[in-house]
């Protein structure tokens, strides 16, 4: 990146970051405690990215966590399409849904909600890419400053 003088940046990151939170929704200033490798490996690619940002002012980075990305693009060309038997939630749903699977085993009955399963959220991979895209836009405006900003806002904002 320093080769092309490249100093704006959208890193994808995850809700991860947040392990298991206390209370939901999970806000901007929600404890960060991933719990699994995956999760510690996106905090601390942010926890560089705003070390990055700090020392090197002409740096203008946006972070972006979200949880769980599902479906396919409306044409159908681009898309999970796993084989076997799938690691994800929803390919799996869908993979029963088209009888390429037999049934739905639902593991877990000790969560604290009303019947004891897990909650799960999901953002479909078009409203994903909308805003990456409105976040490089962004970067590009003359009065991006690179503020912390709730991700929920800086979704809405980006996507408008």
């Amino acid at each position: 990146m320093a080769k092309y003088n490249c100093k704006k940046m959208v890193f994808s990151s995850s809700s991860t970051v947040y392990g298991q939170p206390e209370k939901i929704p999970c806000v901007e200033d929600t404890e960060l405690k991933a719990m699994n490798p995956y999760g510690r490996t996106k905090l601390f690619l942010e926890e560089i990215a705003r070390d990055i940002s700090q020392a090197e002012s002409d740096w203008q980075i946006i972070l972006l966590r979200y949880f769980n990305p599902v479906a396919a693009h409306e044409s159908g060309k681009i898309g999970e399409d796993p084989k076997g038997i799938p690691n994800n939630l929803m390919p799996y749903i869908q993979q029963v849904a088209v009888g390429r699977l037999p049934e739905l085993n639902v593991y877990g009955h000790d969560y604290p909600t009303r019947d004891g399963t897990a909650i799960r959220d999901y953002i479909h991979v078009m409203d994903l890419a909308d805003g990456h895209i409105a976040a490089l836009k962004k970067l590009f405006t003359p009065d991006f400053k690179g503020e912390h900003q709730a991700v929920i806002f800086a979704f809405k904002t980006l996507i408008i």
